[in-house]
């Protein structure tokens, strides 16, 4: 399947960009490399569609496993 690799990076400033940034994440549904991905866009702070997040979600991610990191001291 040809996929266009900029559909993996909605700007998120354009009308429209969630629904774009939707359809790329459907495209990581099934993917054999989706926790890679994901784990290589957490470690990096990649900017897109990685590993079937965005990056809006991967930056709750972090400060949600920050919080509970020192909820616990």
């Amino acid at each position: 399947m040809k996929v266009d690799p900029n559909q993996f990076v909605p700007d998120m400033s354009v009308k429209g960009a969630l629904t774009k940034a939707n359809q790329a994440k459907l495209l990581c549904v099934g993917c054999p490399y989706l926790e890679e991905c994901l784990a290589y866009a957490m470690e990096t702070h990649q900017e897109g569609v990685w590993g079937g997040t965005t990056t809006h979600e991967r930056t709750k991610m972090r400060r949600q496993a920050v919080r509970e990191k020192y909820a616990g001291r």
